[in-house]
């Protein structure tokens, strides 16, 4: 999962949201992936109180090391959600 820095994301066009996006998966090494982008999430575990926070969702092949220093250099939070076991 990536996600930007909320204060400037929530400022930007889809637009340039994406763009900016496009450019951090360089930064992080990442030439193909599955993604998906979510505009919010959710306050309750019932997700009834949604709020802005754009995120994307990613399935990678192989596995994003060193978070912290890219966190340093983008400023974007990226989240290892966990590992396929099995290639099917």
């Amino acid at each position: 999962m990536l996600s930007p820095p909320q204060d400037k994301a929530l400022r930007l066009s889809d637009a340039s949201l994406d763009k900016w996006f496009r450019k951090v998966m360089k930064v992080a090494n990442i030439k193909t992936a599955s993604v998906v982008f979510h505009p919010f999430r959710f306050h309750d575990n019932e997700k009834l109180q949604p709020y802005v926070s754009p995120h994307f969702h990613l399935i990678v092949y192989g596995h994003v090391t060193n978070t912290t220093e890219f966190y340093n250099k983008t400023k974007w939070t990226i989240k290892n959600k966990g590992d396929l076991k099995t290639d099917r």
